[in-house]
């Protein structure tokens, strides 16, 4: 069977891993979970280097058909009741964390808030 590491896998397929609960970021590492294990996922190592690798079959795993992901996103009001501020408070904050940043338009994300996935 051949295997894929996940860096090879498109970031799309990575974010439906991880959505699906067959990877986690701990520590700046993907971790492998037991789902990710049931869907094929291993975890490789050379020296002090690990990874993990999936078998080709996950591309077309029905379940991780990102249709079939249930997505759950939070407004800034919904995160601002989250964290109990003010939802006026919450896009200065998330500034001051460099996620998003003030447009012409309006609050667009920054680059940095792109490249960051949370999901509840």
């Amino acid at each position: 069977m051949k295997y894929l590491s996940s860096t090879n896998l498109s970031k799309e397929m990575l974010e439906r891993l991880l959505r699906s609960n067959c990877i986690d970021r701990v520590d700046d590492q993907w971790v492998l979970t037991e789902k990710g294990i049931e869907k094929g996922g291993q975890v490789k190592s050379r020296g002090d280097r690990q990874w993990i690798t999936w078998p080709t079959s996950v591309m077309d795993d029905s379940e991780l058909k990102e249709n079939n992901i249930n997505e759950k996103y939070l407004s800034t009001t919904k995160l601002a009741g989250e964290f109990e501020v003010s939802r006026f408070r919450i896009n200065p904050i998330l500034s001051e964390l460099g996620w998003i940043e003030k447009d012409r338009k309006g609050w667009v994300t920054t680059k940095l808030g792109k490249s960051l996935v949370f999901y509840c």
